[in-house]
């Protein structure tokens, strides 16, 4: 059994047999992806708002449009990019990359990862002294009660190396506005479980894996804009 092994911020370089060109793949009209990825969205962000007492978010078609677009630009360039302030219409803006090596991922666990990778920041922001703060500026904007709309995109590619998916999303009115962070980042006010990103304990250690067989190789990569 492959066992999963995930890695932030880091690209990991490994030569398959297969080798395939660069490309962006396309959806071909799939609006079942696209729906679910919608829906998924929607939903991770207002479950981690509702955890804060925060308003539910409502979902922009015309937002959407303009993060998808910035999904595939990076998909092109193979990189997550910051987007100038008239790209992104003045929005709020998070970004998430992920990349495995056996099969491209689903766009509706590709939203569920990304908004779980940004809200896991959570551990890092001091409520007792609110502010920007480099580690914190993905969950931050997630949480911003300020904060209405969201409209999401994404975008695939395969490569030699990786199956990828770009993920961005735009907000609006955008958050992280200094100076407004005490009104606008709140504490959680419910008792939940963990994300479902923690890695199950009944999985077996790496250690244990057959020679015979590669490990899945999983990278995941954030980037916000404000």
């Amino acid at each position: 059994m492959a066992q999963r092994v995930c890695i932030a911020l880091v690209l990991l370089f490994v030569t398959f047999a297969a080798a395939t060109q660069d490309e962006v793949e396309e959806d071909d009209g799939d609006n079942e992806n696209v729906n679910k990825f919608m829906e998924t969205m929607l939903e991770k962000h207002n479950e981690y708002r509702s955890r804060h007492g925060v308003d539910p978010l409502t979902y922009s078609e015309t937002m959407a449009e303009n993060a998808k677009r910035v999904a595939e630009r990076s998909a092109e360039s193979g990189k997550l990019e910051y987007s100038d302030w008239e790209t992104r219409m003045g929005n709020g803006e998070n970004q998430f990359k992920i990349g495995t090596s056996e099969s491209v991922t689903n766009p509706e666990i590709a939203a569920s990862d990304a908004v779980n990778s940004w809200y896991g920041e959570i551990e890092y922001y001091d409520f007792k002294k609110p502010g920007f703060r480099l580690k914190t500026g993905h969950v931050t904007q997630v949480l911003w009660k300020e904060t209405t709309e969201v409209g999401c995109g994404y975008a695939r590619t395969r490569s030699s190396v990786l199956f990828e998916t770009y993920v961005t999303c735009h907000y609006s009115p955008a958050g992280n506005v200094i100076r407004t962070f005490a009104e606008n980042v709140l504490p959680v006010t419910t008792t939940t479980e963990q994300p479902a990103t923690e890695q199950p304990a009944t999985e077996q250690p790496l250690t244990e894996q057959p020679a015979n067989e590669q490990p899945e190789i999983t990278t995941i990569e954030s980037l916000y804009t404000t």
